[in-house]
């Protein structure tokens, strides 16, 4: 909060920090926004299990505090000193380099595009969105068959995502558009690094025009919101670093905290302020399913925003390196405070002010009641203790037909049961690869647990 985050999207959930962010949940309320993505794969080609995603079905409500927006897919290494390999470049990488991250001659893709493809595919069709993780120019191509494929000639409504972008050919700028793919970009230029390489990339010249390409990406494809990420795993970089870095391209040595010039090359591939203020804010939200509800200040929309001591879009740029967060404020709450007369009075910097609780009758439900004699044929009613002839509303949870759980829907119950309704939540047989049940068996079983309910 201090170094002005209001929303954080982590493209890293594993299992066992997914549990731990669940198990604080449980005794904690969360003071910034957060959205989660679980991995499909790992950085050095391991899949994850793939009922442990299925287990967590997508939560895109934009004024929830914590969120499951999709998935992560590794299209290519993580890690500078990761030995399991390099992202995949059409350039031949220097021997040395390669072998010190057990990389191949030109790197190394993790999935081709017609696996990528049909993981998005799947995915897509549960609902949730897509993100991969691509650095090098071969894997970025890949990742835009992939995602093209998948789509199949419809519009990216799922805001599937491409991830860091490092190096993209000329050849590859306008393709993000007519995909209709969304960029992510990081701010850090890696200045710091080619002052050991003589100022000229280690990959070689050929490679410096494809080099974090920001403006040229944006320059491209007009009216595509190309959202920037910190890509770091800490709050001690404050965003404001990365604002900095995107506009000058500079760097902030993560040694000393000195400022290492950049060479003439780099220089040439600055982003404009307020282009990199919208990547920053509104076209972060958008790239989160958030941006009705925060990115902006606009009537209607959260009251997420900081106060700082300098305006950025009022300094020389290279003067962005000082400017300090005096409030941070999510919700219309302080959740920081660095000058007591800019926070408003009476409001606790401390710890987040209770919401207040609506005064309603005690939550009742009855669970896995049988409506059929399959295992799958039960369903859960949630009502209140005062709810007489009250209408009900069944929540059929998603998943294709052949996925999915009653359980996904009981993040919906408190909500409906406020407005008066009863909940009803049923399972249903799934469609299965065995021909034991098949398609229309579960929109039978959905019809029999409303006629249960009659």
């Amino acid at each position: 909060m201090e170094g002005g985050t209001t929303t954080i999207g982590d493209t890293s959930a594993p299992p066992d920090k997914l549990a731990r962010v669940l198990q604080v949940l449980e005794s904690t309320s969360l003071r910034i926004r957060t959205s989660l993505y679980l991995p499909y794969n790992s950085k050095c080609r391991g899949i994850q299990p793939e009922d442990w995603i299925l287990e967590h079905p997508p939560i895109r409500d934009p004024t929830a505090m914590f969120r499951i927006p999709g998935i992560k897919i590794f299209g290519d290494p993580a890690g500078p000193s990761t030995r399991c390999g390099w992202a995949p470049m059409s350039v031949l990488l220097p021997p040395e380099f390669a072998e010190e991250r057990a990389a191949g001659p030109y790197g190394d893709l993790l999935l081709s595009a017609e696996e990528m493809a049909q993981v998005i595919a799947k995915y897509q069709a549960l609902g949730y969105q897509v993100v991969i993780h691509a650095r090098g120019d071969v894997t970025a191509e890949t990742v835009l068959d992939a995602i093209e494929a998948a789509l199949a000639g419809q519009p990216n409504t799922f805001r599937h995502r491409i991830e860091h972008n490092d190096y993209i050919r000329p050849d590859l700028l306008p393709r993000y558009g007519e995909v209709g793919a969304l960029p992510t970009i990081r701010g850090r230029p890696a200045a710091c690094g080619f002052n050991d390489s003589g100022g000229v990339h280690p990959f070689g010249e050929e490679v410096q025009p494809w080099f974090r390409v920001g403006q040229s990406l944006l320059d491209a494809n007009p009216g595509l919101p190309v959202a920037w990420h910190s890509d770091v795993v800490s709050f001690a970089r404050r965003p404001i670093h990365d604002l900095y870095d995107l506009v000058t391209r500079k760097a902030i040595s993560r040694a000393d905290g000195s400022v290492c010039e950049l060479p003439d090359w780099l220089n040439a591939k600055v982003v404009s302020l307020k282009d990199a203020l919208r990547m920053m804010t509104i076209n972060g939200a958008y790239a989160l399913f958030m941006e009705e509800k925060v990115g902006s200040l606009k009537p209607g929309k959260f009251a997420d925003l900081i106060v700082m001591s300098d305006n950025p879009l009022a300094v020389d740029p290279d003067a962005l390196i000082d400017p300090q967060v005096l409030m941070t404020m999510v919700g219309g709450r302080v959740e920081y405070c660095g000058q007591e007369d800019l926070c408003p009075t009476g409001i606790s910097t401390a710890t987040p002010t209770p919401r207040p609780t609506p005064t309603l009758p005690i939550p009742t439900s009855q669970m896995d009641i049988p409506y059929g004699p399959h295992e799958r044929q039960k369903l859960d009613v949630f009502t209140r203790g005062d709810f007489m002839d009250a209408p009900i509303i069944v929540l059929v949870h998603g998943g294709g037909w052949w996925a999915g759980n009653k359980t996904s829907q009981h993040q919906y119950v408190d909500f409906y049961n406020e407005l008066g309704f009863v909940v009803v939540t049923p399972n249903y047989r799934l469609v299965t690869e065995n021909g034991l049940n098949t398609f229309p068996t579960p929109i039978n079983d959905v019809g029999c647990s409303v006629a249960w309910i009659k």
